[in-house]
C-alpha cells in the first residue's frame, strides 16, 4: 500500500476507538471506509501554485489550493517548516497570502496545508512540497528615498522613515556603527536617530511578525542604505598677528565669525623645540591672543565643534613665524642689496639697486639706487627708488635720530661726490652734489657716521690713474651742505690705498680702518689693514698696522667686539679667502683667524656681527661644498679667534651670495642674501630673520 502521511486524528471515530465497547461488522465497516475516504481527501488536497521545487522571490506569495467540493472544507491553514502561518476561512476559491519574506536565507522550505472538513475532521495532505525562498525576497523592505547617499552636516539626528511591510506587528531598526537596536511597535513605519556621531552610517530594518503568543517570525534584514554625518566646515583661518612685547612676543590669532554656539580647539606647536605644545580648548569667540611667545617657527591647527557636538577635523597645519621671517622683494630684472642696518624703531633700513620695472617703471638700464625701510616683521613700509641717470650711486646708509637717513656715494655722470637725506617716510628733503674746488677728477663719499653730535664722511680724491688722497668732511644735517676737506692725521710709515670705514667706538672715538701700503718702496703686493682711532678733536690715539703681517690685499669691514676688541675683516693675500684680524683696543695685533679654502671674498661689508664674551658670527659663500648650488655658511668664530662651529644653509634652489648679516637684540639675526632667478643672471633680494641655532 501506499505510504500515507500526516492524516488528522479522525475526530469523528476516535470515540469509537476508545470506547470499550465491541464494535459490529457494520461500524466497522462504516470504520474502514471513512478511514479511506480521509486518506483519499489528504490524497486530494493539492498546492497549485507556486509550484513545487521552485524558487520563491517575492516578499508575498499567494498559495493556492485545490480541495475537493466533497470535503465542505471549512479552511484551510498553512504550515511551513511544521509552524502554522496563516490561514484561510473564506472558501474556494482557497488563497493563503504567505510572506515569504520571512523565510528569505535562500534555503528549501517545507509548506504543509491542514483543512478542517464539513464533518468536522482535521486532514492534512499528503502531498511532498517544498520550496526554495530567495534572498531577493525580503525585496518589499525599503527606506524612503532621500536617505540612501543623504550627507547630514549641522545636526545629530536624523528621522528614518521606511515602507511597511504587510501584516507585520512591529519592526526592528539597526545601524551598523552603533549597538542600539530601535524597535517600532506603533506601525509608525518610522524612527528618530539621535546622538549621531560624525561618520558613515548603515542602516537596515526587518518586519517582525507575531502571529500568535507561540510564534512570532523576525525576518531577514532588508539591503542596507547608508547615509553620513559630515563634519562641520572650517572657518577660513585670518593671517596671524605678532606683536613684540616686553616678555617676548604676542600672537593673535583669528579666523571667520561662524555665529554662537561653536566652539573651537587650537594646538599650537613649537617647530624648534619639540617639548612644547599647547591646547586651548572651549574658545567661544572667533580670535585668541597667546601672549609671551619666544621667537621661533610654531605651527597652529584649528578644529571646530558645532551645535550639534560634531567635531570637524582639524585644520591643515599652519605656519607661523614668531619673530622670524624670509622676505623676498624685487622683480623680473636684477635687484641686487648692498647694505643692511638696524632701525631705530625695531625695524631695518636696506640699501640696495634695482633694475626692476616692477619695482620703478622709470628705472635706468644700468641700476637705481633702492632704499627700502622694513617693519621688525620684515614688511615693507615704504621705500625710494632714487631715478638718476647712469649707474647706482649710493655706497653707504646711516640713520639719524629722528628716523630720517642720509645716504653717501658718487654721482658718476658729474663725477662728484653725492649725498641724499629722506624723512622717516622716505621723503626726499635734500639732494647735494660735492667736489672741492681746485679738483677736476672723479670725486667720492665712502662711509658715513653720526660721531660727535656730528656726521662724518670719507672721501677720495682720484688722480688721473689712481686714487691719490683721503679726507673726512662734515655733513649738516639740515641741508646738507659740505664743510671743506677735513686732513686725516697721518700714520707714519703707510700711504693710504683705500678711503677709510668709518665706526664709533664704545669709548666714544672714531675708528678709521682700510688698507695701506708701506711709505719707502710702496708696492701693491705689500699692503695689508690697519686701524687708526682719532679722540672727539680728531686727534690720533691708536694706530695698527697689518703691512707686515700681509693679512688683507683688501679690508671689507672693521667691527668693535664685546670686549673693546676690534676685528677686521677682507681678502687675504694668499689665495683670496677672507681673513679676520683681531687688534686689542691698544692697537696690539691679537690673532688672525685664516679661512679655510672656497669661502668666497664678496662684499664682506657686512657680512661679519660681534656676539657675547668676544665671538664673532660670520656669513660667507662656500663654494668648497660640493652642492648644487653651493651654500652659504654661518660660522661662529670664539675670542681665542678660532672655529668654534660652522652650519650650511641649503635651503636655496640657487646661486646665492652673504652680502649682510645683522645682531638683533633678541639675539636672532638678519641675512641679507642676494639669490639668482631660476639660474638666471637676474638676482632678487632675500631678508631672512632666524635664530641661527
Amino acid at each position: 500500500m501506499k505510504n500515507k502521511t500526516r492524516i488528522l486524528g479522525l475526530i469523528a471515530i476516535i470515540p469509537l476507538i476508545l470506547s470499550s465497547c465491541e464494535l459490529t461488522e457494520e461500524d466497522e465497516a462504516k470504520l474502514n471506509d471513512a478511514q479511506v475516504d480521509l486518506e483519499q481527501l489528504a490524497d486530494q488536497i493539492i498546492i497549485t501554485y507556486p509550484a513545487n521545487n521552485s524558487l520563491v522571490t517575492d516578499s508575498i506569495i499567494i498559495v493556492r489550493a485545490d480541495i475537493p467540493a466533497a470535503a465542505e472544507a471549512q479552511e484551510i491553514v498553512l504550515y511551513v517548516d511544521g509552524i502554522e502561518v496563516a490561514k484561510d476561512t473564506d472558501g474556494a476559491p482557497w488563497e493563503i497570502s504567505w510572506p515569504a519574506y520571512y523565510w528569505a536565507d535562500g534555503g528549501a522550505h517545507t509548506l504543509l496545508l491542514k483543512t478542517i472538513t464539513g464533518g468536522g475532521n482535521e486532514v492534512r495532505n499528503n502531498q511532498q512540497f517544498q520550496v526554495n525562498v530567495d534572498i531577493l525576497a525580503n525585496n518589499l523592505l525599503q527606506f524612503k528615498s532621500g536617505i540612501d547617499g543623504l550627507v547630514v552636516q549641522g545636526e545629530n539626528s536624523l528621522l528614518v522613515e521606511f515602507n511597511e511591510f504587510p501584516g507585520a506587528t512591529k519592526y526592528e531598526l539597526k545601524s551598523s556603527d552603533s549597538d542600539t537596536l530601535y524597535t517600532i511597535d506603533d506601525q509608525s513605519m518610522g524612527a528618530e536617530l539621535t546622538d549621531l556621531e560624525v561618520g558613515e552610517h548603515e542602516l537596515s530594518y526587518r518586519a517582525i511578525l507575531e502571529y500568535s503568543e507561540l510564534t512570532t517570525l523576525e525576518g531577514p534584514w532588508s539591503y542596507p542604505v547608508s547615509f553620513e554625518v559630515s563634519g562641520p566646515d572650517l572657518p577660513v583661518l585670518n593671517s596671524p598677528e605678532i606683536l613684540v612685547t616686553e616678555l617676548g612676543y604676542d600672537l593673535l590669532l583669528s579666523w571667520e565669525d561662524l555665529g554662537e554656539g561653536n566652539a573651537y580647539k587650537i594646538q599650537l606647536d613649537s617647530l624648534d623645540d619639540n617639548s612644547i605644545s599647547a591646547i586651548y580648548n572651549d574658545i567661544s569667540n572667533s580670535e585668541l591672543l597667546i601672549s609671551g611667545l619666544q621667537m621661533g617657527e610654531y605651527q597652529w591647527i584649528l578644529t571646530r565643534s558645532n551645535p550639534a557636538g560634531h567635531e570637524s577635523i582639524p585644520s591643515e597645519a599652519e605656519l607661523i613665524k614668531v619673530g622670524v621671517f624670509t622676505k623676498y622683494f624685487g622683480g623680473s630684472k636684477d635687484d641686487r642689496a648692498k647694505q643692511i642696518i638696524h632701525s631705530r624703531d625695531g625695524g631695518f633700513i636696506i640699501l640696495a639697486k634695482t633694475k626692476s620695472s616692477e619695482v620703478s617703471d622709470i628705472v635706468d638700464s644700468q641700476g637705481d639706487d633702492w632704499i627700502i625701510k622694513l617693519n621688525n616683521q620684515g614688511d615693507i613700509e615704504w621705500d625710494y627708488v632714487s631715478n638718476a641717470s647712469g649707474r647706482d650711486r649710493l655706497n653707504d646708509i646711516v640713520e639719524l635720530e629722528d628716523g630720517s637717513i642720509v645716504l653717501v656715494g658718487s654721482d658718476w655722470d658729474s663725477k662728484k661726490a653725492l649725498a641724499i637725506k629722506l624723512d622717516n617716510h622716505g621723503v626726499m628733503l635734500w639732494e647735494i652734489v660735492y667736489r672741492p674746488e681746485g679738483i677736476s677728477m672723479r670725486y667720492d663719499f665712502n662711509d658715513i657716521v653720526e660721531f660727535n653730535n656730528t656726521l662724518y664722511v670719507s672721501s677720495r680724491e682720484w688722480g688721473p690713474s689712481t686714487i691719490i688722497n683721503y679726507y673726512l668732511h662734515a655733513i649738516s644735517q639740515s641741508d646738507g651742505s659740505v664743510s671743506t676737506p677735513i686732513n686725516i692725521p697721518s700714520i707714519e710709515g703707510l700711504v693710504l690705498d683705500s678711503a677709510p670705514i668709518l665706526l664709533k667706538t664704545s669709548s666714544g672715538n672714531l675708528l678709521l680702518s682700510g688698507y695701506a701700503e708701506p711709505e719707502i718702496n710702496p708696492d701693491f703686493s705689500n699692503r695689508g689693514a690697519y686701524i687708526q682711532v682719532l679722540d672727539a678733536s680728531l686727534n690720533q690715539i691708536t694706530v695698527w698696522s697689518g703691512l707686515k703681517s700681509r693679512t688683507h690685499g683688501n679690508v671689507g669691514d672693521v667691527i668693535e667686539l664685546s670686549n673693546s676688541n676690534f676685528a677686521v675683516i677682507g681678502q687675504g693675500v694668499d689665495g683670496g679667502e677672507p681673513n679676520i684680524a683681531v687688534i686689542n683696543n691698544n692697537g696690539v695685533h691679537h690673532r688672525n683667524f685664516d679661512f679655510e679654502y672656497g669661502k668666497e671674498f664678496y662684499n664682506t661689508r657686512q657680512t661679519i656681527v660681534a656676539g657675547d664674551n668676544g665671538k664673532i658670527y660670520g656669513l660667507f659663500k662656500d663654494s668648497y661644498v660640493y652642492s648644487s648650488p653651493s651654500p652659504l655658511t654661518f660660522m661662529t668664530i670664539n675670542s681665542n679667534v678660532s672655529l668654534e662651529s660652522q652650519s650650511y644653509l641649503l635651503d636655496y634652489k640657487d646661486y646665492v651670495y652673504a652680502v649682510g648679516l645683522l645682531r638683533n637684540k633678541d639675539d636672532s639675526f638678519i641675512l641679507l642674501i642676494d639669490e639668482a632667478q631660476n639660474g638666471s643672471s637676474n638676482y632678487d633680494i632675500v631678508v631672512v630673520k632666524s635664530l641661527m641655532q
